[in-house]
């Protein structure tokens, strides 16, 4: 669902960022949790100052997104989603090759679970 105001961009950016609280964030932006609140829900307009701490604190932030909900680059929540989307299909992909090859070849798997000829270090994936 789109992110139509300031307070539910700021919101989602402040999750998403290394900070993970408002109190962490409110800590390095040297501001109150009262008026990160009063952001958030729209009852006070963020200042120049703030904004521009807010750039400077999650510097990844499109700065167009974030102001008006609008931009011509993806904003950071398609990004992460779409990111998601492609781990997740990477991993059903590698999951099936696993599949298919221990199928084709379970009669050739030595005790130590890999192919003679094929000693390698491996990493389990799992979904």
């Amino acid at each position: 669902m789109p992110m139509k105001t300031f307070g539910e961009r700021l919101e989602f950016v402040i999750k998403n960022s290394s900070f993970k609280s408002g109190k962490a964030f409110c800590d390095k932006a040297e501001i109150s949790t009262t008026t990160l609140s009063r952001l958030i829900k729209g009852h006070t307009k963020p200042s120049y100052e703030f904004l521009v701490t807010l750039l400077i604190l999650v510097p990844d932030i499109d700065s167009s997104w974030l102001l008006t909900g609008r931009s011509n680059q993806e904003s950071l929540e398609t990004r992460v989603k779409a990111a998601e989307r492609e781990s997740m299909e990477a991993i059903r992909e590698l999951n099936e090759i696993k599949t298919v090859l221990k199928k084709r070849y379970s009669n050739r798997i030595n005790p130590q679970g890999t192919l003679p000829g094929f000693e390698c270090e491996t990493q389990s994936i799992s979904a």
